[in-house]
């Protein structure tokens, strides 16, 4: 999934990559894949640019914890999502929530997403949310947990009183998974009770509309998604593999039945945005700051504030 506006490094050839690098001071590194932010980090460094790294997972074998370690050490500074993610890096980590407030613009939707969500509306039924950023089952266990949704509409109540959008960030699936998910998901999809959307680059337009946010992952970091829906008034409820925060309900991870009752348990959204909800690009900013303040010896910045980045 690409934002208007930005370009995706796994577009860029080698030359144009690097130039991005030197024509900025800062380097700040998000990224899933362990080894493609180690060498992320080793071009920043060689290059002679301060890197910020943000953390969002905990998950992963000895050699990709050994990754996430490497990288911290070779940067100037280092943001957890959560304690959990900060704990497993063993040194000197910010835990910052990845969570930005939604902007108008980030709440755009196509025209026949829109019209599905209305029409659910007119029907009645509410709306249940969910996002992936792609079908993938690690060991065998689904990681979003899209299967255990799917599995929810065969209790009668739900399927009586919702329908759910399932926003899929990428096609990619492992093994035909999510060929195997969307043969499961058809009759539901012809009845109109489920619609997946792939590639939508504005999640916030659907929780907008929507009345609960389920997020049943197998395992997490700090899911910015979470933090979203609740700043839009949400109900959510999502598994118990990570720390989650207070206003969440949670269900035992990978139980069917403690999820569907979890669904049926939540009342309304309260409708108001969460506007006293911490403002988290500011502590980003200090951290900048901070990396900044440390490598002016060598970049002989006249004031930190005014960073490239």
């Amino acid at each position: 999934m690409q934002k208007v506006g930005f370009e995706n490094v796994r577009h860029l050839s080698l030359l144009a990559y690097l130039s991005i690098i030197r024509k900025h001071d800062l380097v700040h590194i998000h990224t899933s894949n362990r080894y493609v932010r180690l060498a992320h980090t080793l071009a920043s460094r060689l290059m002679g640019r301060c890197v910020v790294q943000t953390f969002h997972g905990r998950q992963g074998h000895a050699l990709e914890r050994l990754m996430l370690r490497l990288s911290r050490l070779m940067g100037h500074a280092s943001i957890g999502v959560s304690h959990d993610v900060a704990e497993v890096l063993q040194g000197n980590v910010s835990v910052i929530p990845a969570f930005v407030p939604p902007r108008v613009e980030d709440e755009a939707l196509p025209i026949a997403v829109a019209s599905w969500l209305r029409n659910v509306h007119q029907s009645g039924r509410g709306i249940i949310a969910m996002n992936a950023a792609r079908a993938f089952r690690p060991h065998g266990i689904d990681l979003y947990g899209i299967d255990m949704l799917l599995t929810s509409f065969l209790n009668t109540s739900i399927n009586e009183k919702y329908c759910a959008i399932i926003c899929v960030g990428s096609r990619d699936g492992a093994d035909g998974y999510l060929d195997w998910l969307l043969e499961q998901a058809r009759p539901l999809i012809l009845q109109d009770r489920v619609k997946i959307v792939f590639d939508l680059p504005n999640f916030a337009g659907v929780l907008k509309e929507a009345d609960i946010f389920v997020r049943p992952t197998s395992w997490d970091g700090d899911a910015i998604s979470i933090r979203e829906a609740l700043w839009y008034g949400l109900p959510v409820v999502a598994s118990d593999a990570v720390q989650r925060p207070d206003a969440v309900s949670l269900f035992r991870n990978r139980n069917q039945t403690d999820l569907e009752q979890a669904i049926l348990s939540v009342g309304p959204r309260s409708g108001h945005l969460n506007a006293g909800a911490p403002d988290y690009v500011l502590d980003v900013l200090e951290v900048y700051r901070t990396a900044m303040s440390r490598f002016a010896g060598k970049l002989r910045l006249a004031d930190p504030g005014t960073e490239r980045s």
